[in-house]
């Protein structure tokens, strides 16, 4: 019983001789194991702040959570209404601008072409005939041959038959439009995204048919805080960071003009060049902007 109570006396008697500077030494090696890589011993925690740097004595920021969006997109649809015939290409498919996408109904389209044109060439002949059996008759009564009354009979029948033939003329173009139509084309050069018809399926006008985007060029979008969003303007280089990596240099071309109320950040596009297609839609990264500096716009 003498043993044990002398043991912690004699371990309170070693931490009295101990050198007072060992004491500190131990108490700052186990702040500083406890505290955060930015906080310095004995203050208080730092805020988060956006991640700032200097490259090349140039100051920059990054920001993250960009996505890429295509330059250019639109979901084309039909302006003539049918069955979907025949389907050119497949999705993910490179295209040109005016590529045949789609038919639709196009043999019925062509003979309803067809048919307006006949009717169009018809009433043009009619009224050919009508204008020169009014200056016959005209003539006619300049020398007596014929009444006024033919006369005006005559002219009223010529009117009819240029008001018959201009409504043919209108009818043929219509027509003609939708045989145009009946054949779906990319408005542009890039590539299928999606398709929402496809062949022996019935359309009807405007409904969708697939969607085509330009990714020559693409857009990295990202929300900036309002902070910083005032030291861009357009035409700042920026860069566009991938997880793996790579890098890809663009320019400043669209700040936003509002500010959401809830994240406190304003959307900024950065245009990126996309020629050898390494960057797809939808893709995730982060944008470095160089504020000072000057790019190509």
């Amino acid at each position: 019983m003498i043993l044990s109570k002398s043991v912690p006396i004699l371990a309170g008697l070693v931490l009295i001789f101990l050198p007072f500077h060992g004491v500190q030494s131990f108490q700052g090696d186990l702040h500083a194991s406890l505290a955060g890589p930015d906080e310095q011993i004995g203050s208080s925690p730092k805020r988060v702040k956006p991640v700032q740097r200097s490259v090349d004595g140039v100051k920059t920021f990054r920001t993250e959570a960009a996505v890429i969006r295509p330059f250019r997109q639109a979901t084309v649809g039909a302006e003539v209404q049918g069955i979907v015939e025949i389907r050119n290409f497949a999705e993910g498919d490179a295209v040109d601008a005016g590529s045949i996408i789609f038919e639709i109904s196009t043999e019925r389209y062509k003979l309803g072409a067809e048919k307006s044109r006949e009717r169009m060439l018809a009433l043009e002949a009619a009224q050919e005939r009508a204008g020169q059996e009014q200056k016959l008759k005209e003539y006619l009564l300049s020398h007596h041959a014929a009444t006024r009354q033919d006369v005006l009979r005559a002219h009223s029948e010529a009117k009819i038959a240029e008001h018959r033939t201009n409504e043919a003329q209108k009818d043929f173009e219509v027509a003609r439009r939708d045989m145009e139509q009946s054949l779906v084309r990319a408005p542009f050069k890039g590539h299928i995204v999606a398709f929402h018809r496809e062949p022996h399926e019935a359309v009807q006008r405007f409904e969708q048919l697939f969607l085509i985007a330009d990714t020559s060029k693409v857009y990295a979008v990202v929300n900036v805080p309002e902070t910083q969003v005032s030291l861009l303007t357009k035409g700042t280089p920026a860069t566009f960071l991938r997880p793996s990596g790579e890098r890809f240099p663009g320019t400043v071309t669209i700040i936003g003009k509002a500010i959401d109320p809830a994240s406190r950040t304003k959307r900024v596009h950065v245009l990126i060049d996309n020629v050898q297609g390494k960057l797809e839609m939808g893709m995730l990264g982060a944008v470095e902007f160089f504020p000072g500096q000057r790019g190509n716009q």
